[in-house]
């Protein structure tokens, strides 16, 4: 919270309270991480920031002017004697009220302040989170087990039940439920094997694919959800939740190489995981999809092309994208936000994606590197610290099969080509281009020094730092080393 600032509660989204319940307490207890915490409240507008003097006029304004402002004249001489120390004390007892709210102001305004209002916020918000979760989905199934209001006067007026039946009732209800339960799993076991058998004989009886056929429905129906409509599991039942991460991993498992699956059935499968982890709205799932997809994608360059799928076919890739585009690094002609995943018609014949900061690499089919985005301290090695609207080729003398950039501080990027050589370029502070210097450096420079002559494997652009991984297993670091970060 930045002095001169304070926050008030605008409205909690209910979508985020699985992230928020699953905080981990110890997170709340340093200032680091307290004031990320406090961040995301407020650039997801669960808190709303409001001028000092806005606050001061409404706190002014439900008070008298008596009471705000030290309005007393000391006593007229010609008064008489009680009349004068009334008066006296009523102006002293106003200067002492005056006195303790500059007090009180100084003292909210303090640092230490600020850091516990931002940890009232965020346990506020953390409560929240799970009272909506745990608490009110108690209360719900209370009131919806709960009979009726006629049915309960008339249970009222009837002695009470017996504890017998009240058992027998609550067995039948749990024996309902577990043949729910047995017939739903055995339902979707049963769908799973007939589309695997359909795709499998399809390409030899000459029949329709009923596999991919129910994967394009499925699809279709998943884009005409309303956004998020997964996202809060509290209000899924728990056979929900498990019959969501059956129908996942069938998804995965059919987009593996290896699959029974063809290529058009791949696709679709590929397609709702995407669209199944968009509705769910959490970063913990696309996430551990894009590592799904990327192990996928390594077999299938390992073991050669996907069943039949041409090598020409892989070439046009298609490429989405989706977040903050402040410096036009979605290439998409605006600076407007993108809230869900968007056709990016200027990214072609890509085969990788990195995202930098606040700027974009693409790998390209053929071993070319493109970069848009933001230019300062030429991050885009374009050889200038202009700011690029679209994808302008990098001029690196060699096919390159990873770029990596960093997250953040000014900006730096690796390429590695093909034969295990690094390029860099970008912002050169701490040294952690690996020059020797500390110079910017707008175009790509091959990385000499020790790791000439070595065939590097792997990289990384850290915040401040740098990494490489030789074939020999060897790790090279360099860059800031505070905190021990480059493990010297």
């Amino acid at each position: 919270m930045s002095h001169g600032y304070h926050y008030m509660v605008s409205k909690y989204n209910d979508h985020l309270n699985t992230d928020w319940s699953s905080i981990d307490s110890e997170n709340i207890a340093t200032r680091l991480n307290v004031s990320t915490l406090y961040e995301r409240l407020v650039t997801y507008k669960e808190l709303v920031p409001y001028p000092e003097h806005i606050l001061l006029f409404l706190e002014s304004s439900s008070k008298t002017e008596d009471s705000c402002y030290i309005g007393c004249n000391y006593a007229d001489s010609n008064a008489d004697s009680a009349s004068s120390e009334a008066q006296l004390h009523s102006y002293a007892t106003k200067l002492l009220s005056t006195q303790s709210q500059f007090a009180r102001r100084w003292c909210m305004e303090s640092s230490f302040a600020t850091f516990l209002d931002q940890r009232l916020a965020i346990l506020q918000r953390v409560w929240y989170a799970f009272h909506k979760k745990y608490y009110q989905v108690e209360k719900t199934k209370l009131q919806t087990s709960a009979p009726d209001e006629a049915s309960s006067a008339h249970a009222q007026s009837e002695p009470r039940s017996d504890p017998i039946v009240t058992s027998l009732v609550e067995v039948q209800r749990t024996c309902n439920q577990a043949l729910l339960e047995i017939a739903v799993k055995s339902g979707i076991s049963l769908l799973f094997a007939l589309l695997r058998q359909s795709s499998a004989y399809s390409s030899i009886t000459g029949q329709p694919n009923l596999c991919t056929q129910v994967l394009s429905t499925a699809v279709s129906v998943v884009r005409g959800l309303p956004p998020l409509s997964l996202a809060n599991e509290s209000q899924m039942s728990p056979m929900g939740v498990e019959s969501l991460a059956e129908v996942s991993c069938f998804l995965k498992q059919i987009t593996q190489p290896d699959s029974s699956v063809d290529a058009e059935g791949q696709t679709r499968a590929s397609e709702l995981l995407l669209g199944l982890a968009v509705q769910r709205g959490t970063l913990r799932h696309l996430v551990h999809l894009a590592c799904e997809l990327k192990h996928c994608d390594g077999a299938a360059s390992a073991g050669g092309a996907l069943p039949g799928v041409t090598s020409q076919q892989q070439d046009k890739s298609e490429v989405y994208v989706w977040g903050s585009n402040s410096s036009q690094q979605l290439a998409e002609g605006t600076l407007d936000k993108i809230l869900f995943p968007k056709l990016a018609r200027s990214f072609t014949n890509v085969q990788q994606v990195e995202a930098g900061q606040h700027c974009t690499f693409l790998i390209h089919s053929n071993g070319s590197v493109s970069a848009c985005g933001k230019n300062s301290y030429g991050r885009l090695g374009l050889g200038d610290s202009n700011h690029q609207a679209t994808p302008k080729k990098v001029l690196i003398d060699a096919k390159i099969k990873k770029v990596s950039s960093s997250k953040g501080s000014d900006g730096h990027t690796f390429a590695l080509t093909e034969h295990g050589q690094v390029y860099s370029w970008g912002d050169g502070d701490y040294g952690k281009l690996g020059h020797g210097s500390t110079t910017v450096q707008k175009t790509p420079k091959l990385i000499a020094g020790p790791l000439l002559g070595k065939v590097v494997v792997c990289i990384s652009a850290g915040n401040r730092h740098s990494a490489a991984v030789t074939e020999e297993g060897e790790l090279y670091t360099w860059g800031e080393g505070e905190y021990g970060r480059l493990g010297e």
